[in-house]
């Protein structure tokens, strides 16, 4: 049967109006109406910090890694520091943006470190972006003086570890920790990145200035990490990362090395 114009035409018509056709279907360039529309995460894409709704007794997560800075270069925020203000009693370390300074938080308030001609200075603002951070909270802290001498970061490496297995902690697990007191000794160092050149291994290492003090009141922000989060946010072959702030100083920065006495310092961890 041979179906004509003037018969098919009218039926289409009365099919385009019953479903609300009314005019040549057009592209969709926005897509944010659509339902699940994944969302790609380009290189250096800023994230907020995502925090356990309900925590347990203690609680570690990271944004950005640290093989992007020193694989790739990525020098780019991956978390807003104000995403994280709100929320009380947290604990936090990592290089800012461009790695043009240092990020410490310690029980909640931010000591953000630069330098300015040559000397160390810190501002208490949340207004930064970290290319990665680690950070984390507990519930509840133990807390013992330090029974040893601790003659440098390794040594502390060490301790902490012990410390932790008879607390019932498993070192195969991150875990935030901290110490107040005195330390003997205390080198560590704020980065301060001079232009915009590829980052190298040299350059990294141009970028770190370095700073020591002595016999000097600290808070110390820790967090321990497996062999899974070497690259993450602890250098491979380590198991802290550890900044300090030096209370009565203008300064705070990441601990290279340390020296603190039995006795002058208190450890506290996380309870399970």
């Amino acid at each position: 049967m041979q179906i004509t114009w003037s018969l098919l035409c009218p039926l289409l018509c009365v099919l385009l109006v019953g479903t609300g056709f009314d005019g040549p279907i057009k592209p969709v360039d926005d897509t944010s109406s659509l339902p699940n529309q994944p969302t790609p995460q380009a290189q250096g894409s800023l994230l907020p910090a995502l925090v356990p709704s309900a925590p347990g007794t203690f609680w570690v997560q990271h944004r950005g890694a640290m093989r992007s800075v020193m694989r790739d270069g990525d020098l780019t925020p991956h978390v807003a520091l104000d995403s994280l203000q709100r929320h009380a009693g947290l604990f936090a370390v990592g290089p800012l943006e461009g790695l043009r300074g240092e990020v410490t938080i310690y029980n909640g308030t931010p000591s953000i470190a630069t330098v300015a001609e040559g000397t160390p200075r810190t501002e208490a603002s949340f207004d930064h972006r970290a290319v990665f951070l680690v950070y984390g909270g507990a519930e509840a802290w133990t807390s013992a003086p330090m029974a040893e001498d601790v003659g440098s970061l390794d040594a502390l490496e060490a301790y902490v570890r012990q410390a932790a297995e008879r607390a019932g902690l498993s070192t195969d697990e991150p875990f935030p920790f901290r110490i107040e007191g005195t330390a003997a000794d205390l080198t560590y160092h704020i980065l301060d990145r001079q232009g915009d050149g590829p980052h190298t291994g040299a350059a990294h290492q141009a970028a770190k200035k370095l700073f020591s003090a002595r016999e000097v009141e600290v808070q110390m922000v820790g967090f321990w990490g497996s062999a899974a989060d070497q690259g993450v946010f602890i250098h491979r072959g380590d198991h802290v990362h550890v900044h300090a702030i030096l209370t009565a100083a203008d300064a705070s920065g990441h601990v290279d090395d340390l020296q603190l006495s039995a006795g002058d310092a208190t450890l506290f961890l996380p309870v399970r």
